[in-house]
């Protein structure tokens, strides 16, 4: 799924492929900020921040007389969050939206056990501040980006 594969990515730095300095960079940068802080679905409510929440938003899968292919395109969002102090100009809220974009944008190779064709961004939208569940300030911020990813199918069959 591509959500596991995904997680594995973001939270383990880059194998050091030359060929992709900028890349695993952005990737390195983000994993020892973020850390293992990735979370399927929804955020913990007294997690620490930063961290991602993703959620598939669209998966499609082929079938037709001819069997299935082999690439599907899926849609993902990914949130940042942080807290007030860490959301400021120049913050590592700010940092890590822009390392998850060079780790991610027009990226070819495997995540998991997945064959990843092409990752494009489709939108990006700051998400209004959710208030504290506690009489504390801290207000969570995020920052969202939803990516196209188009990889191999999982469970291809034969006919």
């Amino acid at each position: 799924m591509i959500e596991i594969a995904l997680h594995t990515f973001l939270t383990t730095p880059s194998d050091g492929d030359q060929t992709q300095t900028a890349r695993n960079t952005a990737r390195n940068s983000l994993a020892g900020a973020i850390g293992n802080r990735v979370w399927i679905g929804r955020r913990p409510q007294e997690s620490l921040t930063p961290s991602i929440t993703m959620q598939r938003l669209s998966a499609e899968r082929y079938n037709d007389l001819n069997g299935e292919p082999t690439t599907v395109p899926s849609t993902v969002d990914l949130t940042i969050w942080g807290r007030q102090d860490q959301y400021s100009p120049g913050g590592i809220i700010e940092a890590a939206t822009e390392w998850l974009r060079l780790a991610l944008t027009q990226y070819r190779g495997t995540m998991g056990t997945l064959d990843i064709q092409g990752v494009t961004i489709i939108n990006e939208r700051m998400i209004t501040p959710v208030a504290p569940t506690d009489a504390s300030d801290n207000w969570l911020f995020g920052y969202t980006t939803d990516f196209l990813i188009h990889h191999s199918q999982s469970g291809v069959t034969a006919l």
